[in-house]
């Protein structure tokens, strides 16, 4: 745990036998923005106004230390251009699929 972050930094994963079989490292970082240009596609009425640096996990790796390889992850994906992207990460704003309705036990279960 990180005491700045308050979240695992460092993911480890056991097998049925307990040795370990899989760790994901994420990449954390603190900024204003999560990306160069964000938002690609703003909402209608947003503010973007951070004025407190945030955390961010754009990318991660995550290690299979039994088969001897690693995945790697990215959100937003670089492939692609921020104009091309179908969805975007939304920060302390208000949209129709970020509210506490939306993480409530009903519609977790749906």
């Amino acid at each position: 745990m990180d005491r700045d972050f308050y979240g695992p930094v460092v993911h480890e994963m056991y097998d049925q036998k307990g040795e370990l079989w899989k760790s994901m490292v994420p990449c954390l970082y603190y900024t204003k923005k999560p990306h160069e240009g964000y938002p690609s596609k703003p909402l209608s009425g947003a503010k973007y106004n951070y004025e407190d640096e945030q955390q961010f996990v754009p990318n991660w790796v995550l290690v299979d230390l039994k088969n001897v390889q690693a995945t790697i992850g990215e959100s937003p994906a670089s492939a692609k251009k921020p104009s091309e992207w179908t969805g975007e990460w939304y920060f302390n704003e208000q949209i129709s699929d970020n509210t506490t309705d939306d993480y409530s036990p009903n519609a977790l279960e749906r």
